[in-house]
């Protein structure tokens, strides 16, 4: 993992891959437009400006061998299902590099701890998807996410719309029970799942 500060894999891999990708994006930027530029922004800028190349190439590597472990779960698995986010939205002053309180404690580090499961599959390329699944306590939207093979975006999808529309009147349900029946019996590359187990 890269040796700068306290986070977990995926996150650590992201900061260090995604942040030498920036610096040399926009950081040429930086000395003429800084008071123009997103706080936030900068401030990531400010935190990778002395990554080594090393650090960068140690930062790919890791996230080779992410891609690979997470490719291994899709031998059980056509679709793998997990929460979009540890917790609901902030508040919106939330400092961006503060702590942030999950399930009534104070964690660290906000990015890791937040989207801990969104930041894999931007390391990775797998197609994910998020379905809104109803409020929680604090009257927030929750979400579930959807994650498929790289390349199967489309069979993603199709999984994805069986769940999207939530029923709103009393016979939507029946509807929705009998379009999932439907797609039971539709061909395989059609709606059907391939076989294996929602994970």
């Amino acid at each position: 993992m890269p040796r700068r500060g306290s986070r977990r894999p995926g996150e650590a891999v992201w900061f260090v891959v995604n942040g030498s990708h920036r610096m040399a994006q926009f950081g040429h930027h930086l000395e003429r437009h800084r008071d123009v530029m997103c706080p936030t922004f900068v401030r990531q800028m400010d935190r990778v400006a002395d990554w080594s190349a090393q650090e960068l190439y140690r930062g790919i590597f890791q996230r080779t061998e992410l891609y690979r472990r997470v490719q291994s779960w899709f031998d059980a698995a056509d679709i793998v299902a997990m929460p979009t986010l540890s917790r609901t939205a902030p508040p919106i002053g939330q400092d961006f590099f503060g702590p942030i309180e999950i399930d009534g404690e104070e964690v660290p580090n906000l990015r890791a701890a937040w989207y801990p499961y969104t930041t894999t599959f931007n390391l990775t390329g797998n197609p994910a998807v998020s379905l809104p699944c109803g409020l929680a306590a604090d009257g927030l939207p929750v979400g579930l996410q959807l994650v498929a093979r790289p390349g199967e975006d489309a069979g993603l999808l199709r999984v994805a719309a069986l769940g999207a529309a939530p029923p709103r009147v009393a016979g939507a349900r029946r509807r929705r029970t009998n379009r999932l029946a439907l797609a039971q019996r539709a061909s395989p590359g059609e709606a059907e799942l391939s076989g294996g187990p929602l994970a």
